[in-house]
């Protein structure tokens, strides 16, 4: 389904509850080669802005964010290179083999510093 759309949204209420939230739907959109309008704040602007996958508005900003999707739609070329950009971010960020590494590191040093301590149980 995702594949059939040109734009895909996604949305957060505001507030200081979601800004530590990526909406998880938004790696599968950028995955799957599609723009992304987000209304997001936080760490899912964050995101959405390092990879330059998509346009993000303030949450709760209707109108901002109907602007975006028609301003993508009439931009053929934009959405391609959104999209692009944010196909790539995934696949250099966020691949399975890459969070893998890195949970591997996580462990060792944790390991590590118990061991380290005295405490490795």
């Amino acid at each position: 389904m995702i594949g059939e759309a040109d734009v895909c949204l996604a949305t957060t209420v505001g507030g200081s509850l979601s800004a530590g939230t990526i909406p998880v739907k938004v790696f599968d959109y950028m995955a799957c080669g599609k723009p992304v309008v987000a209304a997001v704040n936080g760490d899912g602007r964050s995101v959405i802005e390092s990879s330059c996958g998509g346009v993000v508005v303030e949450p709760g900003d209707g109108q901002g964010l109907a602007a975006a999707v028609v301003s993508l739609l009439n931009d053929a070329e934009r959405c391609r290179e959104l999209g692009s950009k944010g196909r790539e971010f995934v696949a250099r960020e966020y691949s399975r083999e890459k969070l893998r590494l890195e949970y591997e590191k996580q462990i060792a040093k944790s390991t590590a510093k118990k061991v380290k301590s005295g405490n490795g149980g």
